[in-house]
């Protein structure tokens, strides 16, 4: 499902500050509030936004270690790694790139023994031994999240009655408080709406209280 000009403008304005309520967003995109909830609900949803959180300014947090680390992953085995190294709690970007040394990561430590620790001893011992390089960041000039935002991102949104996906551009859906849910088609909508009749509507009158 690819996502249209609404659904591109509302993150544009989450981009910017993701603290912004569903009204104050409508005002900047010059959309009605159910419009910017049911595709908000519908980003929510396919796991395009993954979750919200505090951006911090690395540059006023007076200590640690931040470090970019290099690894070289065997063929086949860069997916593999890849989840076992996102378990690590000092790990906090992993990035899949070109050539042989294919793993660069971003950790943060509490001091320099810390990170000598990961990279000589926990590293070796999960990537066997195929530590390339490491660096330690020394200051922070710019840290955002790279995004290019266009009419071609597509996402994925699963039915909420069949567990399909749904490949229409405009899924069928149910408001059920303040969120929605998505369907392939009406037989799936009727369904769920057969299924669950009673308690959609006591959650919608709670809503409106």
């Amino acid at each position: 499902m690819k996502l249209g000009a609404n659904d591109l403008a509302i993150l544009k304005a989450l981009l910017q500050d993701g603290r912004a309520s569903l009204r104050e967003i409508a005002k900047k995109t010059s959309l009605t509030t159910p419009t910017v909830s049911h595709h908000y609900s519908r980003m929510i949803k396919s796991g395009l936004i993954k979750k919200f959180g505090p951006v911090l300014d690395q540059g006023m947090v007076g200590h640690g270690v931040n470090a970019f680390v290099t690894l070289r992953s065997k063929v086949g085995d860069t997916t593999k790694l890849s989840k076992k190294l996102s378990a690590i709690d000092e790990i906090s970007g992993l990035f899949v790139t070109t050539g042989e040394n294919n793993i660069t990561l971003r950790v943060s430590c509490a001091d320099t023994r810390e990170l000598q620790d990961l990279v000589n001893v926990k590293l070796p011992r999960i990537t066997n031994g195929e530590v390339i390089s490491s660096q330690i960041i020394v200051d922070i000039v710019k840290d955002e999240q790279p995004l290019f935002l266009s009419k071609d991102i597509s996402v994925r949104l699963s039915c909420d009655f069949c567990k399909g996906e749904i490949a229409s551009d405009r899924p069928y859906n149910i408001r059920v408080g303040s969120t929605y849910h998505y369907f392939c088609c009406r037989t799936c909508r009727r369904s769920y709406l057969e299924k669950y009749d009673k308690r959609i509507k006591s959650i919608n009158a709670k809503q409106t209280a």
